[in-house]
């Protein structure tokens, strides 16, 4: 792209972009496939991967990436930000019958003698960025990957959603879009669990053994990501609106699930915090809003 094409003050890096400043295309090129060393990238990777590393935590690992950059001669430096952010402080999924619990998920992961970040006292709990906080008992309503077809068809099948819980499969969409279209359509939780059909072809039913002894899938093992709306981001002028609604408009109740048993009891406990993570969102002020359903 013409840099005289873009808007605002940018600047190319220097007067021959993009032509290179002192190396060939060879040379570079040399350089990118000689340079990389299999054992320190085998190094590093351990090293990310040793502790966890959730956002606004464990502030030693970018000390320790700022020093390596440095030895690399870029200058580096740690550079606060404010955002908002949550993290659990406890969870429940259980299974009612004729009133009585008939089985509840351990939400853990299998400790593994093989890995030992599996048994870390700080290791990441089973939780959704973003998720809301509350405590719903609700019917279940199995709605696919939770896309908007797979919603519609429900509704076209004439299958009550309102004030009935989501049980949708990862895949095909972001995990966020799942759960705002199911608030959207009055749904008041929603659980997201890992379908072993979606698995592919490197699966334990095809020979492979499973992590840490190959490369299937740890059958114990859970996705963690976040839930937020980012179908609404992101604009400069609204970028205070945007990200408050980040925050509070995801109002649903979202668990992950290990197996896929069925559920009508949804706990989640994520407690809201401010972190000097992005500057932007200063002014930010949390306002309460409605999650729980009994």
């Amino acid at each position: 792209m013409p840099w005289d094409s873009l808007s605002g003050p940018i600047l190319p890096p220097h007067s021959n972009w993009p032509v290179g400043e002192g190396l060939s295309y060879g040379d570079l090129k040399d350089i990118l496939s000689t340079t990389p060393d299999p054992k320190k990238a085998k190094e590093w990777s351990q090293f990310y991967t040793a502790g966890p590393h959730l956002a606004g935590q464990n502030l030693s690992q970018a000390v320790w990436t700022k020093e390596r950059w440095e030895e690399f001669g870029v200058k580096s430096e740690v550079v606060p930000y404010e955002v908002y952010i949550n993290y659990p402080l406890d969870h429940r999924l259980a299974l009612l019958k004729d009133g009585e619990v008939s089985f509840e998920a351990t939400l853990e992961e299998d400790v593994l003698e093989e890995d030992p970040t599996s048994g870390s006292e700080d290791r990441v709990p089973t939780f959704h960025g973003y998720s809301a906080s509350g405590n719903v008992t609700a019917q279940y309503v199995y709605c696919n990957y939770g896309t908007f077809i797979d919603f519609e068809n429900l509704l076209e099948a004439g299958v009550e959603l309102k004030g009935k819980i989501a049980l949708v499969r990862y895949g095909a969409i972001f995990r966020g879009l799942k759960v705002k279209r199911a608030q959207e359509l009055g749904m008041v939780g929603t659980i997201i669990y890992s379908d072993p059909g979606d698995d592919g072809l490197v699966t334990e039913v095809n020979g492979y053994k499973p992590y840490p002894e190959g490369p299937a899938r740890n059958p114990s093992s859970v996705q963690r990501g976040s839930v937020q709306y980012l179908s609404e981001l992101l604009h400069e002028n609204v970028l205070h609106k945007s990200l408050t609604s980040c925050v509070q408009v995801n109002s649903l109740v979202t668990l992950l699930l290990l197996d896929t048993p069925r559920s009508l009891v949804c706990l989640a406990k994520p407690r809201m915090h401010r972190l000097p993570q992005f500057r932007r969102c200063q002014s930010l002020t949390p306002k309460p809003f409605p999650c729980s359903r009994h």
